[in-house]
């Protein structure tokens, strides 16, 4: 399916679910996790780098590095939760330390911008 000279890109998988929770969510993104890993096995290449729920608004994002947008439909699919919306990302940022500080922590986190996975 994948070529593996193409290069990576990173895309934006979008989800509307009223039914969003913690555990449910946990359970779809074991499940994507293993769509991506089988479509690996067969020679794409993908990455879920991270996952955002939002229940207020009853939306899950969720930034992929990818040969293509097929490839994150193709995964999203293989899981048994169709994307809703799939768009190709331009750039990211991270906040450095924020995920692993804890609340007493007196280092500020500063924000950097994340290393795309492909050369440029």
């Amino acid at each position: 399916m994948g070529d593996p000279s193409r290069s990576i890109s990173c895309y934006l998988a979008e989800w509307y679910r009223a039914d969003l929770s913690e555990r449910t969510m946990e359970r779809a993104f074991a499940r994507l996790t293993r769509g991506v890993e089988l479509l690996t096995d067969d020679g794409a290449s993908a990455t879920v780098l991270m996952s955002l729920l939002v229940p207020t608004d009853d939306v899950v994002f969720c930034v992929f590095a990818a040969q293509s947008r097929e490839i994150v439909v193709a995964a999203c699919d293989q899981a048994g939760l169709p994307v809703e919306r799939v768009t190709a990302a331009v750039a990211s940022r991270q906040i450095e330390g924020s995920a692993s500080q804890s609340s007493t922590s007196k280092r500020s986190p500063r924000a950097t911008t994340v290393a795309p996975p492909w050369p440029g």
